[in-house]
This record gives C-alpha cells, structure tokens and sequence, in this order.
C-alpha cells in the first residue's frame, strides 16, 4: 500500500507515528512545503526573544523520518490532487501515485481586511521563514505593530518587548485572544500585559 501525508506539523507527524504503530510495511511518503525538519510555531517568538536558539525550534532531525521508514520531500508544494486517478503533482512536476492520502495541512495565517497589508516590512509570524525574516527588525528602538492576540501574536509582541521595542498590539474582536479566553479572562489578561 501506498501512504501520502501532506503535512508536517503535529497532525502529520501523529498520523505518520499512529500508522507506523499497525503497519510497518507500506511505503509512507510525507509532503512539506517547509524546507526541513518539524519545528514548532509555538516556540518562534523565543527564537525572536533569544530565549531559544534555532537548533532547539525543531521536533526531531531527519533521522526521526527515517527511522520511522518515511520517504520525505520537504520544501515541495502540491499543487495537483487526482483524486480519480490517486495520484498528486509536486510543484516540481514530479507525479507520485497513493492508495491512501491524508491532508494534514493544518491552518493559515488570517490577514484581516484591511488595505495596504502587503509590501516590506509586513510579516505574518506563522512559519520558520518568517521569524527569520522578522528577527533583523527586531532591534532596540524599533516600532512593531501586531495585529491579532492570539498566544503566538501576545508571545511575538512579548519578545518585542523584551528586546527593547515599542509594542501596539491591535486586536479586531472586542477582547484580547478571542477564542480562548472568555471576557472576564481577557480583561485579567489584558490588566497583567
């Protein structure tokens, strides 16, 4: 049987650990866009703070996929899924037939509704290349502007904080970290910030 997982994060990589558990046999192929290795999202703004070095952001190395007997293409987009035919397309072209496919993508960044968001110096903080992009402007006596409140955006302006910077954190919803905190935690929340 042959097994494709797209994704790399933390439904991937159960999924991969749970199928190797009842079948050690089928060919596993697991797909990232990410140029590498698991890491953690949670973990970047301590990279930003220097409370973590870059080493410590990731899960496991490439010894973990192949210990677990998963072919791997990593910095590699599916940009075609047939799923008549059972087969997907690599943005490189490269055509890789499954029985079964699992799509662990996981979620993406919400860019809110409002104009002039694109261009230079405007950063998500979801993936490794973007704390590696924010991390030259996160200097003493620099202006960041966060919008959103969830945990990795209060963690992201944390680290700003820390290094020296003034923080403005905006929040679209009428409290801070809408969807986890009701509003009498967001208002204890907001007052310990």
């Amino acid at each position: 049987m042959q097994i494709i997982i797209i994704g790399n994060s933390a439904a991937g990589l159960s999924a991969l650990e749970s199928f190797r558990k009842y079948d050690k046999n089928s060919e596993v192929t697991l797909i990232s866009k990410e140029p590498g290795p698991a890491y953690s999202r949670v973990l970047l703004p301590y990279y930003l703070r220097k409370k973590l070095p870059l080493n410590k952001l990731f899960l496991n190395d490439k010894s973990y996929y192949k210990k677990l007997k998963a072919n791997t293409y990593f910095g590699n987009a599916v940009t075609k899924i047939n799923e008549v035919a059972h087969y997907i397309e690599l943005d490189n072209g490269e055509l890789l037939s499954y029985d079964k496919l699992l799509i662990a993508t996981g979620a993406h960044p919400i860019k809110p509704p409002i104009q002039g968001l694109e261009g230079r110096g405007v950063f998500h903080m979801w993936t490794l290349n973007d704390a590696l992009s924010l991390e030259p402007y996160y200097k003493e006596g620099n202006r960041v502007l966060i919008l959103g409140s969830g945990f990795v955006s209060l963690q992201a302006a944390w680290s700003a904080v820390k290094r020296g910077m003034k923080v403005s954190v905006y929040e679209l919803a009428s409290r801070i970290m809408p969807q986890v905190l009701d509003e009498k935690g967001a208002k204890a929340l907001k007052k310990l910030i």
